[in-house]
């Protein structure tokens, strides 16, 4: 008896009645996807890159903003072309993303209403839709098919920047009479925050790459990771490196609960948000204890560089318009009185490039109580919508999406987190407040080689009477 397989079939039959192949293998490629194929040959026979679309996008993305200021208005220009280009690539799933991240677009929202009651509404408008499009490249990242691909793509961005600024960057005196490293950020703070930051991708790569037996990434991650720890150090950044200190031991602990059974991780989880709640309600001593450890340690003067300063008249200016601000990035413009007068306090020549050095006083400052609680509201769902995924089923990206979600939180007080559009740790803060709204994607084989079982059925031939055999497909009852 022979079998007669039609056209539509013709794959379904070479890949069951191959004779050089055995039953479990032929059987194994009719439950796989053309995607899961080609990147099985391409992980055995290919280098170890392995960066995919979601690594390459991820890559251009971070090295854009990292370089935003050496190469100005180029950089811009990839910044606001890359979240659309990747979005058209995606578009097939836009639908679902949107229904599922929503939330992380009501901060851009607020921002762009700001227009109606700033005191420069073009420069609110210009920098909401920049925090916009700021906003969707963080989801781009957070929705990626492999997520793993993502952090390498990042990794590799800030080695590459760490290197640049090693290469080309300077050094300056600190308040101290010390020398401290700028690298091409001409700020120590802003260099050691990249640093720091680079410092946790790194490791998290690390983990990575020695689940996925890698030695290419390993070794990149390793040397990146000294890399980073060196200019951090370099830079002499007290905020940056406590806040690197405590969050490089979160990432440990996580990844070690991450392989505990679930009971006992959901415990420990449970544990840490207490003691994180006891730590907030006495946080202004504790801040107070680890400010003047600091200030020891590096030699800082207890005014934190001229922040209380800043701070004190931070609440004169909420005082006069405590509930919707100023507006989206209204106060710091060249002509604003106030914006004057604490320039040259603080002896910035350039008149630009400045903050108030805490995140929810620079919020309330802008856009009033209302907006800076809806940021706090976001970071809040985002950090809790982490938590709950990693009780549920850990990974190592969830965990240094976690990490680094710690790492801004402590850094939150004294420097501007999470508001400036096209700039990376934005991007990376709502990456992970969208890792953790993203639904988990499920592993479906492509719905044109779904699996279907050959039965044969009798059929009448072109002769009458006659009767031969026919091939067709049958999808069993489980499939349906």
């Amino acid at each position: 008896m022979t079998l007669v397989p039609t056209s539509t079939n013709a794959r379904v039959h070479a890949l069951l009645f191959r004779r050089s192949r055995p039953m479990a293998a032929r059987l194994s490629l009719l439950t796989q996807g053309p995607r899961s194929r080609a990147a099985g040959g391409a992980r055995k026979g290919r280098a170890h890159l392995d960066l995919s679309v979601d690594g390459g996008y991820a890559f251009l993305l971070l090295l854009a903003m990292l370089f935003s200021q050496t190469a100005g208005a180029l950089s811009g220009v990839a910044m606001t072309v890359l979240p659309v280009s990747y979005m058209i690539v995606r578009r097939r799933k836009l639908g679902a993303v949107v229904a599922s991240q929503w939330p992380l677009f009501l901060p851009p929202a607020v921002a762009l209403l700001s227009v109606l009651w700033s005191e420069a509404p073009d420069v609110s408008g210009k920098y909401a839709i920049e925090l916009w499009l700021t906003v969707a490249a963080g989801i781009g990242l957070a929705v990626a098919e492999r997520p793993t691909a993502v952090l390498k793509g990042i990794c590799l961005a800030f080695v590459l920047y760490v290197g640049a600024c090693l290469r080309y960057g300077h050094a300056t005196f600190d308040g101290a009479g010390d020398t401290a490293f700028l690298g091409l950020a001409g700020g120590k703070n802003l260099i050691a925050d990249i640093a720091s930051t680079g410092v946790m991708i790194s490791l998290a790569v690390c983990f990575i790459a020695i689940r996925q037996r890698s030695l290419f990434w390993w070794m990149l991650s390793s040397f990146a990771l000294a890399l980073e720890l060196y200019v951090a150090l370099q830079a002499r950044s007290a905020g940056a490196i406590l806040a690197l200190s405590a969050a490089t031991c979160a990432f440990v602990a996580f990844a070690a609960l991450g392989q505990a059974p679930r009971a006992l991780r959901v415990a420990a989880t449970l544990t840490m948000l207490v003691i994180a709640g006891i730590i907030a309600a006495v946080s202004r001593d504790i801040g107070a204890a680890l400010i003047n450890y600091g200030a020891q340690l590096f030699d800082k003067d207890a005014t934190l560089t001229g922040r209380t300063y800043l701070w004190y008249r931070a609440q004169d200016l909420i005082s006069e318009k405590p509930w919707f601000g100023r507006g989206f990035y209204a106060f710091w413009r060249q002509g604003n009185t106030d914006a004057e007068g604490l320039w040259q306090y603080a002896g910035i020549v350039g008149r630009g490039g400045f903050n108030f050095h805490n995140a929810l006083i620079e919020l309330t400052v802008q856009l009033g109580l209302v907006g800076a609680g809806v940021f706090a509201l976001i970071a809040l769902v985002g950090l809790a919508s982490l938590v709950w995924r990693f009780m549920r089923k850990p990974s190592l990206p969830l965990c240094f999406w976690m990490t680094l979600f710690l790492y801004a939180m402590i850094r939150a007080p004294t420097e501007s987190v999470g508001q400036a559009p096209f700039y990376y740790s934005t991007v990376l803060i709502f990456a992970g407040a969208a890792f953790g709204l993203a639904r988990p994607a499920r592993p479906l084989a492509h719905k044109r080689y779904r699996a279907q079982i050959l039965r044969l059925r009798p059929r009448t031939g072109p002769v009458q009477g006659q009767r031969r055999p026919f091939a067709r497909p049958v999808r069993p009852a489980l499939a349906r």
